[in-house]
């Protein structure tokens, strides 16, 4: 008798396991109680159910890294926040998750520090000033190096504000309920320039490649080309060319994931990241010429 009523038990526990853990409400509760251990324990139980569909763990992880933010664990509460970032269906969501992660990192003891100001954290709308307070920072400190990323010539100065706008556009974002009226404006002028650039200098690395791969034959009579070969500092131009182009890919990437991160339309970037390649296999086909 003590064996069948194991088995309906266990039975029955396969069959509703989601009801028996904690709800996300309860882990609301929880945090709400200061009970942060008892959530993340219970979010993480959650997680591991198999039978919590993949789009519950959004907001599964939004609640556990709730809970490690209030308790000071900054690496646990970056942590849960990335994640969720990467599970979101949408912008709101992403900007969401993102904007704690940011402000995750220098949580202590329910608030951050911004200049001299100690800004509460806790509430929703003390977190929402902490984090325009924290953007404006951002921008404050940064303003000469994105005024000449605005008139650059080269990608290096585009990409080395990169981070620092990434963070500033995402909490003005979330803290302005996607109003942003600094951040978005400086985003897009940002990312107009750089794609200017960049496909500016593929147009004319593609030519320079076209160039010396025709100037690595000579016509001679019927049937028409005879290989003469590459010259010692033509290789060492185009195996300088391909390392350059190798690094334009690197930052193409770099900007793709930060656009896919905020669920933007990331094919322009696509396209350019496709021409870095097909460039280099070319530039491979020519290198590996042997006469």
């Amino acid at each position: 008798m003590n064996v069948l009523r194991f088995v309906v038990a266990f039975l029955l526990f396969g069959l509703t396991g989601i009801c028996l853990g904690a709800s996300q409400e309860e882990i609301r509760q929880l945090t709400e109680a200061g009970k942060y251990g008892d959530a993340v324990v219970e979010a993480d139980a959650l997680l591991a159910n198999r039978q919590i569909p993949l789009s519950d763990h959004y907001g599964i992880l939004m609640l556990k890294g709730e809970a490690a933010l209030r308790a000071s664990q900054r690496p646990l509460a970056v942590s849960a926040f990335r994640a969720a970032t990467r599970l979101a269906v949408d912008r709101p969501q992403a900007i969401a998750a993102a904007a704690n992660a940011i402000l995750a990192q220098q949580v202590q003891n329910g608030t951050i520090r911004v200049g001299d100001a100690s800004l509460d954290v806790i509430k929703p709308e003390d977190r929402l000033i902490a984090m325009q307070k924290l953007a404006d920072q951002i921008h404050a400190n940064q303003a000469l190096q994105v005024e000449a990323a605005l008139t650059a010539g080269t990608l290096d100065p585009i990409t080395e504000v990169l981070p620092d706008i990434y963070r500033m556009y995402v909490l003005e974002m979330q803290a302005t309920d996607g109003n942003s009226t600094v951040a978005e404006p400086l985003v897009r002028k940002l990312g107009t320039q750089a794609y200017d650039l960049i496909a500016k200098e593929l147009s004319r690395l593609q030519r320079d490649i076209s160039v010396a791969e025709r100037s690595s034959y000579t016509v001679e009579g019927w049937p028409g080309w005879v290989t003469s070969g590459l010259t010692v500092s033509q290789r060492r131009e185009l195996r300088n060319e391909y390392d350059y182009i190798g690094r334009i890919r690197d930052a193409i990437l770099q900007i793709r994931r930060l656009g896919a991160t905020l669920r933007v339309n990331t094919e322009p970037w696509d396209r350019l990241t496709a021409d870095c390649v097909d460039m280099q296999d070319q530039l491979n086909i020519v290198l590996s010429r042997t006469y």
